[in-house]
């Protein structure tokens, strides 16, 4: 009996010991388009309470979502969006949704200049975005999560052999049961942020083209001359 209490009060600090600060969550710092490439940048993990710690890592190695919003005029939207549609697969890319008048697409991040430019010739180009999301600090937290979650793993399956009795091996069961589902987790994690890197997201909204009655075009001639007065580039 004495063996068995000590076996529990063991297995209790090992479990202690043994816990994966991958239950803290991650907020991705804004990436800088105006660093170099040879620009060394400071890693900032959760872990440090966001204080900045001695891992440096390059600019040209930072692991970045690319997101963009377009904004089309056309005379006619549905038309429009089915040959949007049709991009995607050209470029080995996908559609994530679409609807009459819209699509959110991922194309590879290589491949979206090209892309971008062939959908902007689609209609007219009302309104264009593009964001960048530096995740490399949640990449490498993951990353150190599920290397200390699998070395947690290997420990508990070392005790796992040791124990002595039913009891005692249904305790590491538990434990190792709960670490599986938290190493599938965390590989899904970075598995799904390597993803959003490699591919760049586009999300395209198609409005309708609106055509100025015979008052409006003259307003429009007005304006036009307004600018031309006041504005000279």
């Amino acid at each position: 009996m004495k063996k068995l209490l000590s076996f529990f009060a063991f297995l209790l600090l090992f479990s202690a010991c043994a816990s994966s600060p991958s239950s803290k969550s991650f907020q991705p710092s804004a990436y800088s388009y105006s660093q170099s490439d040879s620009e060394s940048v400071s890693v900032r993990t959760a872990s440090t309470g966001g204080s900045t710690n001695s891992v440096k890592t390059e600019q040209k190695d930072r692991m970045v979502i690319i997101t963009t919003y377009l904004t089309l005029e056309s005379d006619n939207p549905e038309a429009t969006t089915e040959k949007l549609l049709e991009i995607p697969p050209k470029y080995k890319g996908y559609i994530t949704n679409s609807t009459s008048k819209s699509a959110s697409i991922r194309v590879p991040a290589d491949k979206l200049p090209a892309a971008l430019e062939e959908i902007k010739k689609l209609g007219e180009v009302t309104n264009q975005s593009v964001y960048g999301e530096d995740v490399t600090t949640r990449y490498l937290d993951t990353q150190i999560a599920l290397d200390n979650a699998n070395k947690a793993r290997e420990r508990y399956l070392a005790l796992l052999e040791k124990a002595e009795n039913v009891q005692a091996a249904l305790l590491v069961e538990k434990e190792l049961e709960r670490l599986n589902k938290e190493i599938n987790h965390l590989k899904g994690q970075s598995n799904y942020l390597q993803h959003l890197t490699q591919f760049s997201t586009l999300h395209i909204t198609i409005e309708k083209s609106v055509t100025p009655g015979p008052l409006g075009w003259i307003f429009y001639g007005l304006y036009k001359g307004v600018v031309w007065l006041f504005v000279w580039e």
